[in-house]
């Protein structure tokens, strides 16, 4: 089945820096989008509510926090390593996403 080849007809004008339209291209070329497409995917994305995941947050958080602990009471230097690993591993990562 051919797609249906979608016009557009509308358009939107908005005011921003140099700095910014520089880091928009640079960040939809990464993507190889167009700024276009990249900027229309981002505008139209929708976020979760973080107030409503925020229990499962903090208690995920508490449930590392409390295996950090018995891994750490165990004495097992390995498992200790091995995990301390992991969650470094997954703290840079997730501060790379903001």
């Amino acid at each position: 089945m051919k797609k249906r080849k979608v016009t557009k007809s509308e358009s939107i004008k908005f005011r921003i820096t140099k700095e910014e339209k520089e880091k928009l291209v640079r960040t939809a070329e990464s993507r190889n989008e167009s700024l276009s497409s990249y900027i229309l995917k981002r505008s139209l994305q929708e976020y979760p509510d973080t107030f409503r995941s925020l229990p499962q947050i903090i208690d995920t958080n508490n449930l590392v926090n409390e295996i950090y602990h018995m891994v750490k009471r165990n004495g097992n230097e390995a498992l200790m390593e091995e995990l301390s690993s992991l969650l470094h591993k997954h703290i840079s990562n997730s501060e790379r996403k903001e």
